[in-house]
């Protein structure tokens, strides 16, 4: 499938939806509040897409949770996918994913990830209490958070998650 016909408008730099999302956690209390502070013209709604509404089915959330996939662009470096879980009105995990493109992007994923997320991260929630080769753990305002490399990939992924559900 070409997910290119997905693409919205507007584009959004990873790093800049991971502290819109950062900064949105403990205030948003809807997928459409967390859409408007993001600007919807970044973001477009790909939930209903068979691809993601199979893998709902093979691992569904509890049925007080809702969540919501979304496709972006960073222009300079790929597409994106952002799911994000609300339960009971609460924005409590949401998972950025980049999908880097051009030659060699896997190791330019790899080089992302050490040279870019990771310190990014660190300025937000401070310093790492777990690293390895392919990830980065931490915690700080209420938050969890993952930055990693998907091995084997073109891509990176952060996940973020209120302290209670991780």
């Amino acid at each position: 499938m070409d997910m290119s016909q997905f693409d919205p408008p507007g584009t959004l730099e990873y790093l800049r939806a991971l502290s819109l999302i950062t900064r949105a956690f403990p205030v948003v209390s809807s997928h459409e509040e967390l859409v408007e502070t993001i600007g919807p013209s970044r973001l477009t709604d790909v939930s209903h897409l068979s691809v993601f509404q199979q893998m709902d089915t093979a691992d569904p959330l509890p049925s007080d949770y809702s969540q919501r996939i979304y496709q972006f662009v960073d222009l300079a470096r790929g597409r994106g996918i952002l799911e994000v879980a609300f339960h009971q009105g609460q924005l409590v995990n949401v998972r950025t994913q980049l999908f880097l493109r051009g030659w060699l992007a896997k190791s330019k994923a790899r080089k992302y990830l050490v040279e870019v997320l990771v310190p990014s991260i660190e300025i937000m929630f401070g310093p790492a209490q777990e690293t390895t080769q392919h990830h980065a753990a931490f915690r700080n305002r209420g938050l969890v958070a993952l930055a990693r490399y998907v091995p084997g990939t073109p891509s990176v992924s952060t996940y973020l998650m209120h302290e209670d559900y991780a």
